[in-house]
């Protein structure tokens, strides 16, 4: 019973001494709280502390022009769209639109939607529009499923007389760069760094992890792509240029096999090289390792100069090289023959 009492005592007098408090505020008499302010040899910081509640995201406005094409894509598929890339592509005008959708490139217009590829991006990829000489186009890199691995490949789209028209299927690619209003270069993915040659003498398939990457050069001549296609120039013909003899001595110092030398209109100069690593006599084939370097020529000067190295003797080419580490790999004549155009020799390699 006393603790009881004693319980109601302290409760009684806590009862108390709030309503004590809750005078002497409303009357000014409560004892007031300091503030301390921390001093800093550093100006003040105003904070702003953000919303808790996010923005709600907007979309830019649509036309009722490239909604009515949406509309007519929709009709002809299930999925949702990924991309949707409207614009006047020919110039006559009048806005059409190339769509990704779940693996498929559709292109649509005022007269419906029609289904041009299907495996696009399987792996990855980049559909952008991008822009020569006033022309538009959209470029497709992106990734098809392979028999042994991936495959890259650049595609290169854009309307012709009111149609959808393919200005480039690279079937080999990797990357897409613009260098300028007219020119662009595809890095080519292929599996060219190391090959065999069998005991007979004849050469054997390509190494499969051996993986390289090197750039073509192509341009826009108002009308269509071209690619800057390679003329076979011998050794001696390069070494009329200044310059060249240091780098071939160079890379013969060593130990490379100089192969083939091609001259491009851009004056771009490719010298294909190996080196061997020997297999075991009658029971595995020899192994080329198999390298590059390119040149540029000045037709002023008929100096040339290296770019980027001269590749390292390595007994194994590395998986993948990427873009900036060149030196891997075979040169051909052309990536795309079919529109490769093939120069005429300037006179420094004629003379």
């Amino acid at each position: 019973m006393k603790t009881k009492h004693i319980v109601s005592l302290v409760l009684a007098l806590l009862m108390m001494a709030l309503v004590i408090y809750v005078a002497a505020r409303e009357t000014g008499t409560a004892p007031k709280t300091t503030e301390v302010a921390l001093t800093t040899t550093e100006a003040p910081v105003t904070t702003t502390v953000a919303p808790t509640t996010e923005e709600p995201t907007t979309t830019a406005p649509i036309s009722a022009e490239e909604a009515a094409l949406r509309a007519l894509l929709e009709a002809e598929i299930s999925r949702e769209i990924g991309s949707f890339d409207y614009d006047d592509f020919d110039g006559n005008g009048t806005k059409e639109a190339f769509a990704y959708v779940a693996g498929e490139l559709w292109f649509v217009d005022a007269d419906g939607a029609q289904q041009l590829e299907e495996g696009v991006g399987s792996f990855g990829g980049d559909i952008k529009t991008v822009t020569f000489s006033g022309h538009k186009f959209l470029v497709v890199t992106a990734v098809r499923a392979g028999f042994w691995h991936p495959i890259g490949f650049v595609d290169i789209l854009g309307v012709k007389d009111g149609k959808p028209h393919a200005y480039i299927v690279s079937e080999e690619g990797g990357w897409f760069e613009q260098v300028d209003d007219t020119r662009m270069t595809i890095w080519c993915e292929t599996w060219d760094g190391i090959s065999f040659t069998n005991i007979d003498g004849e050469d054997g398939i390509p190494h499969l992890p051996s993986g390289t990457i090197k750039p073509y050069w192509f341009y826009w001549d108002g009308t269509r792509f071209r690619e800057y296609g390679g003329v076979e120039i011998s050794e001696s013909q390069l070494r009329k240029c200044e310059g060249a003899a240091k780098i071939l001595d160079d890379i013969k110092a060593q130990g490379y096999t100089i192969d083939d030398i091609y001259y491009r209109g851009n004056d771009m100069i490719n010298i294909n090289y190996h080196s061997k690593h020997a297999g075991i006599p009658n029971e595995a084939p020899s192994q080329k390792n198999n390298y590059y370097t390119t040149l540029e020529l000045n037709r002023n000067t008929g100096k040339v100069k290296l770019v980027g190295d001269i590749a390292t003797p390595e007994e194994y080419v590395i998986i993948y090289r990427e873009p900036e580490d060149k030196g891997a790999g075979i040169y051909r004549k052309a990536l795309i023959p079919s529109i490769a155009v093939y120069p005429t020799l300037p006179a420094i390699f004629t003379d």
